[in-house]
């Protein structure tokens, strides 16, 4: 089974560096950085359907005819645009952690004009401050902030403007979510701000035959928080998706 398992904002694929240890057992995880994040050198993708298109080229490129794709959070909402923009056709199943369907608030709209603002006069490293506090729960160690922190800042500030431009104006996706026909994990942290639990409950009730698990008293970056409980729900989904596409009986 491949995984291929999109990253949040504004982080790189080291987000999912434990699960590329601890679910090789279950599946090859495969974790790229979106454009101008981490070790990708070009330009940063302007729209997160351009996001999509590049997760596609990914897969194309490695042969994956067949997988279960993930994403968490901005990674969820590429994962949604690609189901949008190239049906389900190859995906073996879904996972949306820690994300939402709906597009940004007219509220949200304005918080990511502020960012953009903050990232352009005064680099990643203001934004991280601003950040944190709604990326990982208060209970989280101090070497957890630390290390997010620092991610954070490793960005390209140019690129963190285009994921915000990019984010403030997706569509919303609600109505992709009902002709999702593949088996689908939503999963979260039980404190995440961004993604509350009743927007979690909402996302897995409009897709059909969705499974929600939620992690007690963890924030949004639920897989840094809780890597045990993140790991053993995405295990126990991945064992039971097929591991061929079933025939039509149309």
């Amino acid at each position: 089974m491949d995984l291929v398992l999109v990253h949040a904002f504004p982080l790189d694929s080291r987000l999912w560096e434990n699960q590329a240890r601890t679910l090789a057992g279950v599946a090859r995880v495969h974790a790229p950085d979106l454009p101008g994040f981490g070790r990708d050198p070009g330009p940063a993708a302007r729209t997160v359907g351009a996001m999509a298109d590049a997760v596609r080229e990914f897969v194309a490129t490695r042969g994956l005819d067949r997988f279960v794709l993930g994403g968490m959070s901005m990674g969820g909402y590429v994962a949604l645009a690609y189901v949008h923009r190239f049906g389900t056709s190859g995906l073996a199943g879904l996972v949306l952690a820690d994300t939402r369907a709906d597009a940004d608030t007219p509220e949200g709209r304005r918080g990511r004009d502020e960012s953009i603002a903050l990232v352009r006069t005064q680099g990643p490293a203001p934004l991280a401050d601003r950040l944190l506090p709604r990326l990982i729960a208060p209970s989280a160690p101090a070497a957890m902030r630390s290390r997010v922190r620092s991610w954070i800042c490793d960005q390209r500030p140019e690129s963190i403007v285009s994921a915000l431009e990019a984010m403030r104006d997706r569509p919303d996706s609600t109505q992709v979510l009902p002709r999702i026909d593949v088996p689908t994990l939503v999963v979260g942290g039980t404190l995440d701000l961004p993604s509350p639990r009743d927007v979690l409950h909402s996302l897995a009730a409009a897709i059909p035959g969705a499974c929600l698990r939620l992690i007690e008293d963890v924030g949004h970056l639920s897989n840094l928080e809780a890597p045990q409980a993140f790991d053993d729900h995405l295990r126990a989904f991945l064992r039971g998706v097929p591991t061929r596409s079933v025939p039509s009986t149309e």
